[in-house]
């Protein structure tokens, strides 16, 4: 794991607020950091699993000429023990929903990707849970995902029922 955040030479890390939340996280835990050294984190790293989402936000740097600025926040989505990057102000409530879908396996049917962000519908079929997690990284705003006859296996190892039905990311 990263031992330290990493910034542009020339900058600074001053401060950064850190969301715990998604899989393994009933409430949304909160960390704020006045330090690079993401140590003083690893309880909560640990208690991440395909699912979480861990989002820096109001992250402060101080730049060459000792002005303090705040950058963008980021947010990571954590799948198959990886993560995605993800861009946490294009996701609408409703992607919550995604997430809970995207942790557990894949095991039949045909995903679709249109709408916003996919010229073209994109097709992922039994098999390709990288393709998968690319496309939900890259869904904004009216972006469409469509489930058509869907089977997942749960994280207990029982099938999840067939599912097929459309989201639009608003």
């Amino acid at each position: 794991m990263q031992k330290e955040i990493k910034v542009t030479t020339g900058f600074k890390f001053k401060s950064a607020s850190v969301y715990f939340s998604g899989a393994n996280f009933q409430n949304v835990k909160v960390a704020f950091l006045d330090t690079s050294a993401l140590f003083r984190l690893d309880t909560l790293f640990a208690r991440c699993m395909p699912g979480s989402v861990v989002t820096f936000d109001n992250i402060k740097l101080i730049n060459k000429k000792a002005e303090e600025i705040t950058i963008a926040g980021k947010a990571y989505f954590f799948y198959g023990g990886a993560y995605v990057n993800i861009d946490s102000s294009r996701y609408p409530g409703n992607i919550n929903e995604i997430f809970e879908l995207s942790k557990k396996i894949f095991i039949s049917g045909t995903i679709y990707f249109s709408g916003e962000n996919f010229h073209n519908v994109l097709t992922v079929h039994t098999g390709e849970n990288d393709l998968l997690k690319n496309l939900i990284a890259r869904c904004s705003p009216g972006s469409i995902i469509s489930f058509e006859n869907c089977i997942f296996k749960n994280t207990d190892g029982t099938l999840a029922k067939p599912i097929t039905k459309s989201i639009k990311l608003e």
